[in-house]
């Protein structure tokens, strides 16, 4: 009764994700870099979002995956914390949060965040002592060494054109 639908249950966890990403990364301290954020939200903030749902992650990949609408759902909601991830480079930049170069830094957060998971989940979800804080360090680690890279990577890159030149 408390969940409206078979959606609502299976992304309770990513809204929560989406909640907690919303309040660490955009609405952070001025003077706190977007990167030393997502680094904080995932080993500081997300543990204890997560901690409830630990039994259900295990399972959740596998439930996603046996439904189309759970597929496109899981789309939907990656890209609700992509836009999270963008709002929250686009103030380090300066620009709009739908600009090619914090869309660019958020899209390797997220899929660093992804791969990581993935490479965790495959070793360690057979684990008796399945913990998500461990993954969410290794992916802290990696989405770090990712977005330094990133940053250099969209450095080269023009900004946004000036409509003048348009």
């Amino acid at each position: 009764n408390y969940f409206p639908t078979k959606v609502d249950i299976v992304f309770c966890l990513f809204d929560s994700v989406i909640d907690s990403a919303q309040r660490r990364i955009a609405e952070r301290p001025d003077d706190e870099p977007a990167i030393e954020a997502v680094a904080a939200w995932l080993t500081e903030e997300l543990p204890s979002v997560e901690q409830p749902y630990a039994e259900a992650a295990r399972r959740i990949p596998t439930i996603i995956a046996s439904a189309p609408e759970l597929v496109a759902e899981e789309r939907l909601r990656l890209a609700r914390l992509e836009d999270v991830l963008a709002v929250g480079f686009a103030r380090d930049l300066g620009e709009s949060a739908d600009g090619m170069r914090p869309r660019v830094l958020a899209a390797i957060a997220l899929r660093g965040m992804l791969e990581a998971w993935h490479v965790w989940f495959e070793k360690h979800a057979s684990d008796t002592d399945f913990q998500l804080s461990s993954a969410l360090e290794a992916k802290a680690v990696h989405v770090v060494r990712l977005l330094e890279r990133g940053v250099a990577f969209i450095d080269l890159l023009p900004g946004p054109p000036e409509a003048a030149s348009l």
